[in-house]
């Protein structure tokens, strides 16, 4: 059988870092299996001295830096290069976007500078590879953007980080002809993998494609877009299975032709039939085109719909204007509406499904007309303005409510980070929020994690920041200055106010300070997690290891520690329980220290969101991860009676719980919203509506149903017609 031989390879596969808590083994296995399939005669048939493996200990920086140079040095114009990264992917400290390699180093703000491969350093490399054909292949979660981390449909959802700059995947374009990327799924959507399983979604579909399962055999190639497209069926198909979505994407420059990437499995091809594969994808909802002669303006903040058919625009100027062009093969367009032009549309099979559902909804319009428009539960706008695709987090504070985003840097007025509503989220407003000057020569805009109110002034409130510290306002959220500008703790995350006189309780997720902090003025802070700070007999001092993702909750006098999800499997690591205090902070307990605990959780569970039954204090509310079912479930604990309750199982991750009347609503990282009773355990089921990457709940004023912020606007639960009940 002949070789491939022009392809040539770099194939990157972090499963186990320095950090072991960022271990995820499924990377490593599927990089060797794609290694494996490209050098094997009978498959793909690369020189085996073409291709390069880089898995856990030898992905390091260096290495994989060592690696793209000597790509560089030793390909030919005429060579096929693939390169494929799976593995982790976070900001660094300094907002640059940076490839997680088995030496990276995280910090509270993201990836240490320095220690993994930074947004320019790969594209600099990659502009140094000039072959005829270069395809990039990454499974990064929200790799569609190169964004944050792995995470599993039924595994601990990672999403600590932030997508880099949204021109990037165009950035590797500006290369030159004969440049493709492939992405494990769209901006907006998780690369997913289950723990039980040997390989990621995308994993999986790479290598049985490359090992010719379900890959058409034209001319004795594996095609690029015959490869893509088993890809995004075989990914779909899977994620639908666990009832969540991924669409991996392709970027090419337009006008790549036939693309060989491998043999086909057992094939010896002639160089002559790569003209048999195909020209262009298929026009499918996740590829997007590039032109080249418009590649260039990329980098010059180029902005636009990067589709078949959209326009590529500078500010306001239309820089070119293209269309798909027709395959040859088929029949001239004839004109709109003209007597021919309806049964060459009929040929296609997407066209005539539109008609089909297009006639199905004018049938049922006719019929919402004569008899009324159906009325069904469901989610109504509060108003039309767009407080942006960020938008993360919502709480009220008496008759206000505020609206966070992740937004963190940028001096912008425009975009500070901080929504405020006084009229009951009709009308919105940005709020201007303290900026600290940082060594970038930016300025860091305090990104909001929480906000509390006063237990002694109602107009006074307090929010933790990501990185500038406490801020304050005096008058109800309208201006905001620092607690205390100089204060080292500036990194923080769950806050908490309790008692009159007050004191304030702050989790500090800076790396040589990590804990919980309290204090009676913002500016001096006493830490709770010193070793030895509990003197109390059967009580203990709360571990650091409680701390690190931490949600706070004080309810009936107590305080509430649950430390979050933990990022791997296995036993859980000391101290990962849930706590109280019944002294302000200075004691705690585990809950499986409680006489009559028997019907809690098994002691190997993570504790994630918490919260407490409005008006009944004594009852709460609280999200445990069971590390050895790899199960998520919500539990009640009613304090007065000692009765543990297993409320339910939600299918992935919960960012947060809250209670509305008799049921509990929980909300997930992916922007899922499930509902289930307080005193039953009935499977929750899941609401249907403005489904998006974030969503969060608090309380609505009349007492009634959560509201729900989703897709960057806030709405109400409640009756609407039969199509707002999905489409709202």
């Amino acid at each position: 059988m002949s070789q491939f031989a022009p392809g040539r390879a770099l194939i990157v596969g972090v499963g186990t870092y320095q950090d072991t808590t960022l271990d995820a083994p499924v990377t490593a296995r599927e990089a060797r299996a794609v290694a494996a399939a490209l050098r094997d005669p009978r498959i793909a048939a690369y020189p085996s001295s073409q291709v390069q493996l880089k898995t856990d200990g030898a992905a390091t920086r260096a290495e994989c830096i060592a690696a793209l140079q000597a790509l560089a040095r030793e390909t030919l114009p005429t060579d096929t290069v693939l390169i494929f990264f799976s593995g982790h992917g976070n900001q660094d400290e300094n907002g640059a976007y940076c490839l997680g390699t088995h030496d990276v180093q995280r910090t509270p703000a993201g990836f240490q500078s320095g220690t993994g491969i930074s947004q320019n350093e790969f594209l600099t490399l990659l502009r140094n590879i000039k072959p005829r054909k270069l395809v990039v292949i990454l499974n990064t979660c929200f790799s569609g953007a190169l964004s944050p981390t792995l995470a599993g449909a039924n595994s601990p959802a990672l999403f600590t980080g932030t997508a880099p700059n949204e021109n990037f995947v165009q950035e590797i374009l500006q290369r030159g002809e004969g440049q493709a990327i492939i992405t494990a799924s769209r901006p907006s959507q998780a690369s997913f993998f289950d723990w039980k399983r040997d390989y990621t979604y995308f994993g999986q579909a790479l290598i049985d494609g490359l090992n010719g399962q379900g890959v058409t055999a034209r001319g004795g190639y594996i095609g690029l877009f015959e490869l893509y497209d088993y890809i995004y069926q075989q990914v779909g198909a899977a994620a639908a299975k666990d009832n969540v979505v991924q669409e991996p994407m392709l970027t090419l420059l337009q006008g790549v032709g036939p693309f060989p990437i491998a043999h086909y499995r057992g094939a010896s091809p002639q160089a002559s039939d790569a003209a048999k594969l195909q020209a262009e994808p298929k026009y499918t909802i996740a590829v997007q085109y590039v032109q080249t002669n418009v590649t260039a303006t990329f980098g010059d903040n180029a902005t636009g719909n990067l589709v078949a058919g959209g326009d590529i625009t500078v500010g306001s100027l239309v820089v070119n204007k293209y269309e798909r062009a027709e395959p040859e093969t088929k029949p001239k367009r004839p004109a709109l509406f003209s007597r021919a032009w309806l049964p060459y549309m009929a040929q296609y099979e997407r066209f005539k499904l539109v008609l089909y559902m297009l006639v199905l909804l004018l049938a049922l319009l006719t019929l919402s007309a004569c008899a009324g428009v159906p009325q069904v539960e469901g989610w109504k706008p509060i108003s039309t303005q767009y407080l942006g695709g960020d938008a993360k987090w919502i709480t009220r504070i008496g008759e206000t409510l505020f609206v966070m985003t992740s937004t963190n840097e940028g001096c912008d007025e425009s975009d500070t980070g901080l929504w405020r509503s006084s009229d009951h989220g009709k009308n919105w407003e940005r709020i201007s929020v303290p900026a600290l000057d940082v060594t970038t020569g930016k300025c860091d805009r305090s990104k909001i994690e929480a906000i509390v109110a006063s237990t002694e002034n109602p107009k006074k409130l307090y929010a933790t920041t990501a990185s500038v510290g406490l801020i304050v306002s005096d008058n109800n959220g309208t201006t905001w200055d620092f607690a205390d500008k100089d204060s080292p703790l500036r990194q923080l995350g769950a806050l908490a106010v309790l008692g009159s006189p007050e004191r304030l309780y702050i989790v500090s997720r800076v790396a040589d300070a990590l804990g919980l902090y309290r204090s009676v003025d913002g500016k001096q802070w006493e830490r709770l997690n010193e070793r030895g700070h509990c003197k109390k007999e059967k009580q203990v001092t709360l571990p650091t290891a409680a701390t690190l993702n931490a949600s706070l909750l004080i309810a009936n006098g107590l305080i509430y520690i649950a430390p979050g999800d933990s990022p791997s499997p296995g036993a859980a690591p000391e101290g990962t329980d849930l706590y109280y205090s019944s002294d302000g902070g200075d004691c705690w307990q585990s809950v499986h220290a409680i006489n009559g605990a028997a019907n809690y959780p098994p002691s190997n569970v993570n504790y994630s969101a918490i919260t407490a039954v409005p008006g009944m204090s004594s009852i709460i509310l609280f999200a445990t991860w069971d590390r050895a079912s790899l199960q998520r479930k919500i539990w009640k604990r009613d304090w007065a009676t000692g009765q543990v309750l297993f409320l339910g199982n939600v299918p992935i991750g919960i960012s947060q719980i809250f209670i509305a009347q008799d049921s509990w609503y929980a909300t997930t990282p992916l922007g899922l919203v499930f509902r289930g009773k307080l005193n039953t355990d009935q499977p929750p089921e899941r609401l249907f509506g403005p489904i998006s990457l974030y969503a969060a709940m608090t309380s609505d004023f009349d007492n009634g149903a959560p509201l729900l912020l989703s897709g960057g606007r806030v709405f109400r639960r409640g009756v609407v017609g039969w199509f707002q009940g999905f489409l709202p």
